[in-house]
């Protein structure tokens, strides 16, 4: 990924670049402050210095803390009696070195502190009972986990790299290494999940801060082609909104390798299905580039045109496939018997999901066998450019 030159990359940029340890520690110290400010009645009245109830804005715009000496609560919206409220900016507090310096308090801000490392690790987990904990604080750290994605991506590169290499030579420990690469890629779902549940100014603007040569709001997720993955990125596309309209299309345009092409497909169909006024635009201006397929230096134009009609179809459609679970072993871009793409009707299921959908039940519940593992990085990571080391099955009937 590659962050334009403009950007302030300063160490308090949300932007600047970190470990993926960083990322979630500083998401780790935010639950902390905010989870004792919920449990603490005198941490509450510290805040309050006086007024009856105050506002914290949290980081990027993305919500606010309400604060009274009885509760805490957690939103997007500010109410509408906003000119009442004392306000105060949530990175502000848990900066100042004053706040809590007193023992006594001190001792209630770390009391939070092992709740908060729970949460955070818990990520680590398929574990549906604490990922639903964690969507509580969602407005507070959705930033700070977006940006651990982006660490975690470029870990799965570093990985990806290796694991190539190790496969080609028949390494004794490529089933260990392989299986740790699923892992993270399970991690990167599930933050991703947490980090785009609802609509959120934030994305948008985050959106312009890179460039699109090689990513887009859902290629870190869409290009490991298992179901489960796509249909995360397709929902997380959705979510950035209408804004990233123009930067999908010019990722269709440019796109080499397929995958590229139908991760640009399944966004815009999601974008289209989750923004109704932008659906019948969405779908003409598909239509229009459809007709220039012909004339694309795109690998398998056959498996593109056929992702062009199913994305034109379900946006005229919006029907939903029943579908009780997402397949973590499935091949996303998998052709039926009738020749066409069902990932795209899934979409739509997908959009309309709880988060908690793509969690499994009882944690360790979805483990993948070393052999599904294995099939599904070489379908995915085979040969980036002529596709030829993919096996048979990679395509479908294609």
């Amino acid at each position: 990924m590659i962050i334009r030159d403009d950007v302030d990359l300063s160490r308090e940029s949300p932007w600047a670049r970190t470990t993926l340890s960083e990322a979630l520690a500083q998401v780790e110290l935010e639950l902390r402050l905010a989870m004792a400010l919920r449990d603490h009645r005198a941490l509450r009245l510290r805040v309050l210095d006086g007024q009856l109830i105050a506002a914290l804005e949290l980081p990027l715009a993305a919500g606010w803390i309400w604060l009274s000496a009885d509760r805490l609560s957690v939103t997007r919206i500010m109410p509408e009696d906003h000119a009442l409220l004392a306000r105060r900016s949530f990175g502000d507090l848990l900066a100042d070195p004053t706040f809590a310096a007193d023992p006594a308090e001190r001792a209630l801000l770390e009391a939070a502190h092992g709740e908060a490392r729970d949460l955070v690790v818990s990520l680590m987990d398929d574990d549906r009972a604490r990922f639903d904990a964690l969507r509580e604080w969602a407005p507070l750290i959705e930033a700070g986990v977006y940006r651990a994605t982006v660490m975690l991506g470029d870990a799965l590169d570093q990985q990806r790299r290796s694991l190539r290499l190790a496969l080609s030579s028949g390494g004794s420990d490529v089933d260990a290494m392989l299986a740790n690469y699923r892992r993270l890629v399970d991690i990167l779902g599930r933050m991703t999940l947490l980090a785009t549940e609802t609509p959120a100014k934030w994305r948008a603007s985050m959106a312009t801060r890179f460039v699109w040569q090689a990513w887009t709001p859902s290629f870190p997720t869409v290009r490991e082609r298992d179901e489960w993955s796509a249909l995360i990125g397709a929902r997380a596309a959705a979510l950035f909104g209408t804004a990233v309209i123009e930067g999908y299309f010019n990722a269709l345009a440019r796109a080499r390798h397929p995958t590229m092409a139908l991760d640009a497909l399944l966004a815009l169909t999601a974008i289209g299905l989750a923004h109704p006024a932008e659906r019948a635009p969405i779908t003409r201006a598909l239509a229009r580039d459809r007709a220039n397929l012909p004339n694309r230096a795109t690998a398998r134009l056959d498996m593109v045109a056929v992702g062009y009609a199913e994305a034109e179809r379900t946006l005229v459609d919006g029907k939903a496939v029943p579908q009780p679970t997402f397949s973590r072993a499935a091949d996303a871009f998998a052709f039926d018997r009738a020749g066409g793409l069902p990932i795209f009707g899934r979409i739509v299921g997908a959009l309309d999901a709880e988060p908690w959908r793509f969690i499994a039940p009882i944690p360790g519940a979805g483990a993948l066998a070393p052999r599904v593992v294995r099939e599904g990085f070489e379908r995915a990571w085979g040969s980036p450019v002529d596709l030829r080391s993919l096996p048979v099955s990679a395509f479908g009937r294609a």
